[in-house]
This record gives C-alpha cells, sequence and structure tokens, in this order.
C-alpha cells in the first residue's frame, strides 16, 4: 500500500503565498498595461486605475501575511 506524504504547514503556507503574490502582480500589471493603452489621449494620465482596486481586492480577500 502507498503512504500518504505529509506536507509541512509550512512549505506549503509558503508555496500558496508565492501563487497568490505571483498572481496578484501578473494581474495588476497587465490591468496597468490595458489602462495605460486604453487612455484617450498620448502624453496624459487616466482618470481611473484599475488595478490599484485589483491590489485593494488582494489584500482584503488574503489578508497579511
Amino acid at each position: 500500500m502507498l503512504e500518504p506524504q505529509v506536507v509541512s504547514a509550512t512549505k506549503n503556507s509558503l508555496y500558496n503565498r508565492f501563487l497568490h503574490t505571483l498572481f496578484l502582480a501578473l494581474g495588476y500589471a497587465l490591468f496597468g498595461i490595458l489602462t495605460i493603452l486604453s487612455s484617450f489621449a498620448e502624453g496624459y494620465s487616466v482618470p481611473f486605475w484599475p488595478a490599484a482596486g485589483l491590489g485593494l481586492a488582494g489584500l482584503l480577500i488574503w489578508g497579511r501575511y
């Protein structure tokens, strides 16, 4: 019979933390690029920044580590 592998909670937690941070950073960068590309005129700032909402949502859902 095969024995189940025991994974330490610290290693699993660190891995999940890394994945959350990676996906949040990639999403933030993607939203930022799309926002800049959708600006109305070249050289002007955009009136909204959806990437900030994504960062806030990540903080509220996953909290501080």
